[in-house]
């Protein structure tokens, strides 16, 4: 026993100062978290902020679009307190209170922002609100009224008030969890420092917004663009899915009942308003003259492509 006792010394030495690195390593890096906490939770709000200018201007943009007007611009966005923003224009429009509310949503979902945000159009020169609705995540039914009148063409604002306490809740959750996360990492790191380190390399994911070849354009739906060369050619949403239906049947006759199913998820169906975005489609589709859109009297329409 004597014979072996310096050994066993040396050995408990050596696991008093593994554990008492062990230990004390972990207590050294709680010191950073606050900093960790911080730092993290200032990059989230920034990017929060950034992600909301560009979805409110975004659905700004879709608004005009919507009213038929593809040239005017969306002013840069106004911030009237912490967590209320206003979106301005430059020229007067017209808006349906339906539309309204189905294209602020799929703004905001497309955004990645939380359904729960009060939105109030304000008349320019007397600043009152003329239409106004709620919604939120926490109740069943969200408040929309008057869905269904018509505004008249005017100078209006777009007011949106989102729950502050809910967005910092958000950020916190996150960087309390990132920082957990990166404690629990270092820890672990630690502990196996002896052995190396075997990281598979993530494969890139591919893009999956792939273009749909219609004569010499390249059509990417998601983007909702058209290129012909060096010749760049945005999109709308209902002119992206017209085409869309129109690509997946070259030369074939689409009949009117069909492509007026891009309006169903809207309700609100306008006499004209089919004939409308296939002229525009024609318009932009007239730099490549083996590409036609082609009037059946009565019938559809037939996206014709010459073979080459």
């Amino acid at each position: 026993m004597h014979a072996n006792y310096p050994q066993i010394i040396s050995n408990s030495l050596f696991l008093c100062m593994k554990l008492k690195i062990l230990f004390c390593t972990p207590v050294v890096l709680l010191l950073f978290i606050p900093w960790l906490i911080i730092g993290k939770r200032q990059n989230q709000v920034d990017y929060a902020e950034a992600a909301k200018q560009i979805t409110l201007r975004q659905l700004g943009h879709q608004l005009l679009l919507f009213a038929g007007d593809s040239t005017s611009r969306v002013l840069p966005i106004k911030q009237l307190s912490a967590n209320e923003y206003q979106v301005q224009f430059e020229n007067r429009f017209t808006f349906e209170p339906d539309s309204l509310v189905k294209i602020i949503n799929n703004s905001m979902r497309a955004g990645k922002i939380p359904l729960n945000y009060i939105v109030n159009v304000v008349e320019c020169a007397h600043n009152e609100v003329v239409y106004g609705f709620s919604m939120s995540q926490e109740q069943k039914t969200n408040i929309v009224p008057c869905r269904r009148r018509a505004q008249p063409e005017g100078c209006y604002y777009i007011n949106v008030l989102f729950p502050e306490a809910s967005l910092l809740g958000a950020n916190n959750a996150a960087a309390y969890t990132g920082g957990f996360l990166v404690i629990t990492l270092l820890g672990f790191s630690g502990f196996l420092f002896a052995r190396k380190k075997t990281a598979a390399q993530p494969e890139e994911k591919k893009d999956q917004d792939e273009p749909v070849n219609i004569g010499n354009y390249q059509f990417y739906y998601d983007r909702q663009l058209l290129i012909n060369q060096q010749l760049h050619t945005e999109l709308t949403i209902k002119e992206s899915k017209l085409l869309s239906l129109f690509a997946e049947a070259p030369n074939q006759l689409l009949g009117r009942k069909q492509l007026l199913k891009i309006w169903d998820d809207e309700g609100v169906i306008v006499g004209r308003s089919l004939d409308m975005f296939i002229s525009k489609l024609r318009k932009k589709l007239q730099h490549d003259p083996s590409v036609r859109l082609v009037n059946i009297h009565g019938k559809g329409y037939r996206l014709e492509i010459s073979q080459k």
